[in-house]
């Protein structure tokens, strides 16, 4: 009995993964162009038009929250009442309109 020997495979290149990012560019240093009085004016104009907006804006929405709890409520109240109606009047409020019916004739 021989054996069958297979030659055996070349190694494939190791595995590796893909490559990496390129580094992130270091953070340029400060400059004293950036606080000259106009540039930080700017800046702060900025901010503030910014916070403005945001506070706007959150406003907005709560107003927009407010409606939509007054909708349900309301809703619900129509809800309510159609099922009064549908349940027709109770006996004691039947009891005070025939009675004040009958003293009007």
């Amino acid at each position: 009995m021989s054996k069958i020997q297979y030659p055996m495979n070349p190694p494939g290149p190791p595995p590796f993964g893909p490559p990496l990012p390129p580094p992130l560019p270091a953070f340029p240093p400060a400059s004293s162009t950036f606080w000259n009085a106009a540039n930080v004016a700017d800046h702060l104009k900025n901010l503030h038009d910014t916070v403005n907006l945001a506070t706007a804006f959150t406003a907005s929405l709560m107003l927009v929250e407010d409606i939509r709890t007054r909708t349900k409520r309301v809703d619900l109240s129509i809800k309510l009442f159609k099922e009064d109606i549908a349940r027709g009047p109770d006996i004691p409020s039947m009891d005070f309109y025939r009675g004040s019916n009958s003293r009007m004739n």
